[in-house]
């Protein structure tokens, strides 16, 4: 058609007027394919329908790398008054995201940094790591008990594997302390989170729990940085509620050739 891939590009992020929820991250792997003195990070904004938003290679992940950019887009795009922010840095960067997008801007951390943060500080290679791991997620959220059920009962019947395979109760255990039960699973599980004191403090008392424990070879679980910040992350467990009256979840129906 004699449209450039960096022009199409270009066009659809210019294309993306109107959102109400965006999320903002860095990355990072993505600066291995430039060749650009100082560049460290990619800034990404994308919309709750998966459009990009906003797109930029920065020197750090400082927000007042992406200020300006920030402010041409607003500039441009009247009608981009984003309600909602997910972002990693919450509650910290709330000053600067509300004076780009408004006082009302509502922000939120998102499970994922807060687990990401405290489960980095574990060790990987001790024999309890997967116990915590499920005890950890146990400590913030639970699945909704319909999910969970029907879940549970098509393992057991058969129906979710290719090959018929009828899982045992120790089977299902084995796989919820594995990171095929996430890559497999997740779709099927709408995630309850607790309401904050309660989150608190299961987080407090898993940390308890866990935090002298050494498996069967001498491995401690917990490194020297692991308590301290999982008690930090208790002062955000807020930040990643759901919010009141937004629907997080959208049901996809079955293809005609699902069993």
């Amino acid at each position: 058609y004699g449209v450039s891939n960096f022009d199409r590009y270009e066009r659809e992020i210019q294309g993306v007027t109107t959102s109400s929820v965006v999320a903002i991250d860095w990355t990072f792997q993505i600066i291995k394919n430039y060749i650009l003195g100082g560049a460290s990070a990619c800034f990404t904004m994308c919309t709750e329908t998966g459009e990009i938003a906003a797109l930029g290679i920065a020197k750090s992940t400082a927000v007042s790398q992406v200020s300006h950019m920030l402010q041409e887009i607003i500039a441009v795009r009247p009608t981009f008054r984003p309600q909602i922010i997910y972002t990693d840095t919450w509650p910290s960067s709330r000053e600067f995201w509300t004076n780009v997008f408004g006082l009302l801007l509502v922000g939120r951390l998102g499970l994922f940094h807060l687990m990401k943060r405290i489960l980095d500080t574990l060790n990987s290679r001790c024999a309890l790591y997967w116990q915590a791991l499920v005890e950890f997620k146990s400590s913030i959220y639970r699945y909704n008990d319909d999910d969970e059920a029907n879940l549970i009962r098509v393992l057991k019947n058969g129906t979710m594997a290719k090959d018929g395979k009828c899982h045992s109760d120790e089977d299902i255990c084995q796989l919820r302390h594995s990171k095929r039960w996430k890559q497999r699973y997740q779709e099927y599980l709408r995630k309850l989170f607790y309401p904050t004191d309660t989150a608190k403090y299961r987080l407090v008392e898993w940390t308890n729990k866990f935090k002298d424990l050494k498996d069967m070879n001498g491995k401690s679980l917990f490194s020297r940085d692991t308590e301290k910040v999982a008690i930090e992350q208790t002062k955000k467990v807020q930040y990643i509620q759901d919010l009141e009256g937004i629907d997080m979840y959208r049901q996809l129906p079955p293809c005609s050739r699902s069993s």
